[in-house]
């Protein structure tokens, strides 16, 4: 088999993986209406993301994620999750202007939106395991605040995982402010 042939079976085993312990995970006691206003919200911030180089996307909907599995809980999450990721890699190729394959158009969105939906499932299964009961909000919070640093792009990761541990063992809200220097630092506007 060819390069590009593992590649796609890769891509589409792993994103079968999120969507069949998505499906697994059981009911999405969310109304539709909500999952509707996530789904746009995400693929809205989404959108307007910007790519430095071409192959590198930034954005904020990590953020649109995470405050729809906080809110309503890790399944809807990662149902938010794996539907903007499958959508928004669909539609990735024809905003770009990039050659229409099998490859870009159906395996890497099915991909992208199932390790999505892995990455919410697991951090819903780990906040589970280390507080059993109903974990509150904050506490979920700290635990998925405290791996993100992980696919942050920005210059010093070292920088970034000491002050997400500065950030997650504080209590205080004035402290979490003085853990993060301005954007200038993380290669945000000056």
């Amino acid at each position: 088999m060819s390069h590009e042939r593992w590649l796609i079976f890769y891509c589409l085993i792993i994103g079968a993986l999120g969507w069949i312990w998505l499906a697994a995970s059981g009911p999405i006691a969310a109304p539709w209406t909500v999952v509707l206003l996530f789904l746009i919200l995400a693929l809205l911030v989404e959108s307007a993301g910007f790519r430095i180089p071409p192959a590198d996307p930034h954005s904020l909907v990590g953020i649109v994620l995470l405050t729809a599995a906080l809110a309503v809980g890790a399944p809807f999450g990662a149902l938010v999750a794996a539907l903007s990721g499958l959508i928004f890699g669909v539609l990735l190729p024809l905003i770009y202007g990039r050659p229409r394959s099998f490859y870009l158009m159906a395996a890497r969105p099915i991909l992208r939106s199932g390790v999505r939906a892995i990455a919410i499932l697991l951090g819903g299964a780990l906040a589970a395991a280390l507080l059993p009961g109903r974990p509150e909000s904050l506490t979920l919070l700290l635990i998925y605040a405290r791996w993100a640093p992980r696919s942050c792009r920005c210059r010093s990761r070292r920088w970034a995982r000491r002050s997400t541990s500065a950030w997650a063992s504080s209590t205080s809200c004035l402290a979490a402010r003085r853990c993060w220097p301005p954007a200038s630092r993380c290669g945000g506007p000056r």
